[in-house]
């Protein structure tokens, strides 16, 4: 009797030994896994931080790219808009209407509608505002504020990036200083009669100061001429002669501006 109940003992012991260590091991296991499980999801964590930050600093350095580069297209292009009301020749402009030039009416091409020439005296590079003549030809006379010692001419047209083409702009153009007759007398005769203006004021001399191509499609917009350095020696002129031969290809004629500046 008394073996029976050690050997009862024994097997009770041995299954509570058993059944402890089981709950230990169980334990153990599930701490392991619960610890594995963390691993993993800081892991995962730490790779979608990183993923996002990566995403993050991409995305700054594309919007740092495109800011450089639309600011720099923007530079590179922000004279095309309608001039942006600057003045690039940095020249004073005799022949603005706002400096006392005028349109001499008997020295310009007719033309019918709503167009007037002495929109070419103004300062504007709105697409439409411009003289506009009805044929690939034409001629402007401009009669100065007083007399001045002509240097240069500019030719201001409506940047071709802004409009859907260009191709009512002159192209091949002469300019003629106008000297009134009783006051041309230091003018050299070889200047005088040279392939005269085809509107002329018999009171008025002709002296023949350029030729020139116009060509929007090239460079800026707003294009300025010297007088060659023989003709500069000339007594000042009382206005100018603009004559268009020819424009880029449109059936129409569109003058924008012309300019004449002095060195003074």
């Amino acid at each position: 009797m008394a073996s029976t109940l050690r050997q009862r003992q024994k097997e009770l012991r041995d299954d509570l030994d058993s059944g402890i260590s089981g709950q230990i091991w169980d334990h153990q296991t599930h701490r392991e896994n619960v610890l594995k499980e963390a691993e993993n999801e800081l892991h995962a964590m730490k790779l979608n931080i990183y993923t996002q930050t990566f995403l993050v600093c991409l995305f700054a350095s594309l919007l740092m790219f495109l800011h450089f580069f639309l600011n720099a297209k923007y530079q590179q292009n922000e004279h095309h808009i309608f001039g942006l009301g600057r003045d690039f020749t940095a020249l004073k402009d005799y022949a603005s209407f706002t400096n006392g030039a005028l349109v001499v009416g008997s020295m310009t091409t007719t033309t019918s509608g709503n167009t007037d020439p002495s929109a070419a005296l103004h300062a504007s590079l709105i697409p439409g505002h411009c003289w506009r003549i009805s044929s690939s030809t034409g001629q402007l006379g401009v009669r100065f504020k007083r007399p001045i010692n002509i240097s240069n001419i500019t030719i201001d047209h409506v940047s071709k990036h802004i409009v859907s083409h260009v191709s009512d702009a002159p192209r091949q153009f002469k300019i003629w200083g106008l000297k009134q007759q009783n006051q041309a007398n230091n003018i050299p005769s070889q200047s005088i009669g040279l392939d005269l203006p085809a509107k002329q004021d018999p009171a008025y001399t002709y002296i023949l100061l350029l030729e020139a191509e116009f060509n929007p499609y090239k460079g800026f917009n707003i294009q300025t001429y010297s007088i060659p350095s023989i003709l500069k020696q000339h007594d000042e002129m009382d206005g100018i002669v603009l004559g268009i031969v020819s424009n880029w290809g449109h059936a129409s004629t569109c003058l924008y501006r012309v300019r004449v500046h002095s060195v003074e």
